[in-house]
Formats: C-alpha cells, structure tokens, sequence
C-alpha cells in the first residue's frame, strides 16, 4: 500500500472547527477517523483525522492526490507545533517492509551496539524524564531489532534495573505485543522501575497477554507490602477494568498503602504513560522530511 503523505500549505484555527492543516495529498489515501503524524524538525505529533473539506462546500471521507487542495480538520494540535511545509503521514522508522540486511541476530550485538551509541549510559535520564534529544541514541538503534523483538526480553528481565529500564524502552519504541508478557513478568517479580515497567504495558497492545501473575500480586499483598511494587500493578489492572483491581481498591490494605505512597507511584506510573505515549511515536513516525 502507498504511504500517506500530505503536505502542509497553512495551518488555521477556524471557530466551530478547530485546528485545519490546508494543504495537498502527495501520495496515497488520507481517511476520515485515522490517526496519522505531523512531522517536523521540532518532533512528531500524532494527529486524528476529524473531518476533510474543500471550498466552498465540500466535504470527504477520504483523499487523495487527484482531490486536489483540502482543508484536515485535525485534533491533538496546536498552531505552534506545525508550519507550511511540514509532513503528515502514516509511515515511519518503524515500518517492518524496509532494510533488514542490518539488523542485530544475538543479544550481545544488540547490547554492544547499545554501548555503543551512548543509549545504555542514558538510565539515569530516562529516570528522570525523556526528551526526544535524550532518546536519540535509542532511536539509532531501535529500527535494527524490529524484525528481532526476542532480543529485548533478556534485557527487559534482567538482573539489573538499568538493563530494565533500556530495554523497556527499546520496547515501547518498536511496539511489539510479545514484549507486553515479559514486562507483566518483570512486574510481577518487583523492580525499582516498576512505575516504568507498568508504564510501558499500558503503552503496548496488551488485550491478548495474561494478567494472572499480576492479579496473584494484588491477592497476595500484605501490610509489608511496597507500594512501588504494588500500587503500579494495580495501575495497569485498573486500565483494563479488572475485578482484581476494583475488590483490592474496597480493601483497608489498599487505604494504608495509598496513605504510604509518598513518592506516588500510581501518579508516576501514568506521568510515565504519557512519556512513553510521546515516545513512541515519535520514533514510528521519525524525522521530518
């Protein structure tokens, strides 16, 4: 399938609308209701579709090259994050049809490569916050394991919690289902970056994965229980309406754990979803072109 591509002409706030990108589509089908990226030198935005319309009177469900110049009435921007000649597309870094002449076969050539670039020395600012200028090094790195998700598992449950933490985010870039289930494992275990752990679930398709040791976590919580192992836990079966987390909730125990959690690391927890949220597709949708 041909890649999306529009390209901005202007950017306009029109009242009862909201934010509309003016412009033409290069290639491909831009549909009502999709999510797509803005794509500049500042970063990358993912954008839904709201509505399509051409002057005077026009609207679409979908265009294309041959419509010719359309307003996208877009949700999820601001004027400030976009300019004429910017991108919105579909396609990115992480499209799994590309190059795969380089990619990493063993795990001690996805860790040299690693140490290498700088990424496995970034622990200590990943903890304290992401920018996407932090996460370069990652971002050189990741398109080589995508065909290779089965490389990141070690990492994620590893013995160390720097080793975590690198994998998780080579994890939530690629967007891999099958690094949900070692994630729920490293989780289920305890860690010192459970925030981020149950932060990256939540960022990655998760519907098909087993939640079970995550549930014998909350049954078997007790008075000694760590919030910072516990209470993200709780967070990730919470999103997913479970009756785990909603009978652990009506619990005195939950009361006095909440009461304890000083470092609040449910609210962590969900400050780092919208980091990983931010993260991720900034790297699927990669750099302006």
């Amino acid at each position: 399938m041909e890649p999306s591509r529009f390209r901005i002409k202007d950017a306009l706030t029109i009242t009862g609308q909201g934010m509309v990108l003016i412009g033409r589509v290069e290639s491909g089908v831009v549909k009502v209701a999709e999510t797509l990226f803005v794509r500049n030198d500042w970063g990358c935005y993912p954008v839904g579709i709201l509505g399509i319309d051409q002057f005077p009177k026009r609207s679409f469900e979908s265009a294309g090259p041959e419509t010719g110049e359309v307003g996208l009435i877009v949700s999820g921007l601001r004027k400030e994050q976009v300019q004429a000649g910017d991108l919105v597309t579909n396609v990115g870094w992480g499209d799994p049809t590309g190059d795969r002449s380089a990619d990493f076969r063993t795990v001690d050539e996805l860790c040299a490569a690693l140490e290498k670039s700088g990424a496995s020395e970034r622990y200590s600012k990943l903890l304290n916050g992401i920018t996407i200028e932090g996460l370069k090094p990652f971002f050189e790195v990741a398109p080589r394991v995508l065909a290779r998700p089965e490389l990141i598992e070690p990492l994620i449950l590893g013995p160390d919690w720097r080793v975590t933490l690198v994998g998780t985010a080579l994890a939530v870039l690629i967007c891999s289902e099958r690094l949900t289930a070692p994630m729920v494992e490293g989780l289920a275990r305890g860690s010192w970056v459970a925030p981020q752990l149950a932060a990256g679930i939540l960022s990655l398709p998760s519907e098909n994965v087993d939640l079970s040791k995550l549930r014998a976590v909350l049954e078997g919580a007790g008075p000694a229980s760590d919030p910072k192992h516990i209470l993200p836990v709780f967070a990730v079966l919470e999103q997913r309406n479970d009756p785990a987390a909603r009978a652990f909730r009506e619990t005195d125990l939950f009361s006095a754990l909440w009461k304890l959690d000083s470092a609040r690391y449910y609210s962590l927890t969900w400050r780092w979803r919208g980091i990983w949220g931010i993260a991720g597709p900034h790297f699927r949708c990669g750099p302006a072109q």
